[in-house]
């Protein structure tokens, strides 16, 4: 895992928001209700990543689509670092 990964991994954590009984949105505080990891987050974060290669990748004009699609997941992997 490269530290790209790590960093995304790190910004999906959120704080939890909840209702009060006024209907009004409302934070605790961290040591009330911690700090969860979001795979629902994690995941979009990794697709935005990986849409962000696609498209770079996709500005090469390779001559045909599974040239360009092959292209992207091989860069896409060494991004990410995945064997």
């Amino acid at each position: 895992m490269n530290n790209r990964i790590k960093e995304l991994m790190g910004q999906s954590w959120i704080q939890p928001t909840y209702i009060d009984c006024n209907g009004k949105e409302c934070n605790h505080s961290s040591d009330v209700y911690p700090r969860y990891f979001s795979e629902e987050k994690f995941a979009e974060l990794l697709l935005k990543e990986f849409s962000k290669q696609v498209q770079i990748e996709g500005r090469f004009g390779l001559e045909n689509e599974q040239n360009l699609i092959r292209f992207c997941c091989d860069n896409a992997k060494k991004h990410f670092g995945v064997e």
